[in-house]
């Protein structure tokens, strides 16, 4: 429905996300395999200096409806994964990450 013109392969992962949607606005994000987990990790990510302030936005900004992350599949084992968003804040004094589990697929 979303992607009407997409042709689906084998050995790739479909994965149709909103992309990263948390408050901190993300500066961008990477897909990495933890095959210690059987997961994979979206990693949403921001960088700040030390001292800055966060923009107040009013009204409302356009987002879009949704995206598609084609994940290659030859470095994952066949049976179950878990695909997990992670937004990751990186401080002076420490990291904060908060993790989301999203979906769980069956790679053949």
């Amino acid at each position: 429905m979303f992607f009407p013109n997409l042709t689906q392969r084998p050995g790739t992962l479909y994965i149709v996300w909103p992309g990263c949607a948390y408050d901190f606005g993300a500066d961008g994000f990477n897909v990495e395999y933890q095959p210690s987990r059987q997961a994979v990790v979206i990693h949403c990510y921001v960088a700040r200096p030390w001292v800055w302030s966060q923009r107040q936005t009013i009204g409302a900004e356009p987002r879009k409806l949704a995206a598609l992350l084609l994940v290659p599949t030859a470095s994952i084992p066949a049976g179950p994964v878990t695909v997990i968003e992670d937004y990751r804040v990186e401080h002076f004094g420490g990291d904060q990450s908060t993790e989301s589990e999203l979906v769980t697929a069956t790679i053949s």
